[in-house]
């Protein structure tokens, strides 16, 4: 999959804004404001928890984890479904073991 990098994105197109539109220079400007503060943004997001599927974790999210019977440690205060015994149970695992969705732990469970 490829990602955009939309700061990156914003200062290309403001340099066509400017170079070619009335006013092209005030906007250009808003729009590379635009983009530092995507990217003092993008900072904050970057230093969140991420799952073992990459996604970022908030507070109340439900995470998934695919049960392998051995000590995880490291427990957190996040919500997690545990598989066990084909029933989906509530526990708590470090964040970067678990999943964002109940299919991507399945999937994982395989490994």
């Amino acid at each position: 999959m490829m990602t955009v990098n939309l700061a990156t994105v914003l200062r290309l197109h403001a340099k066509f804004v400017a170079a070619r539109c009335p006013d092209g220079s005030a906007v250009a400007g808003d729009m590379c404001d635009a983009a530092d503060e995507i990217e003092r943004l993008r900072a904050i997001v970057d230093k969140l928890p991420k799952t073992a599927d990459g996604v970022t974790v908030v507070p109340g999210m439900l995470l998934y984890h695919y049960a392998t019977g051995r000590p995880l440690g490291n427990v957190v205060t996040y919500t997690a479904g545990m598989r066990a015994h084909g029933q989906w149970a509530v526990a708590a695992y470090p964040v970067g073991d678990c999943y964002s969705t109940r299919e991507a732990a399945e999937a994982a469970g395989g490994e």
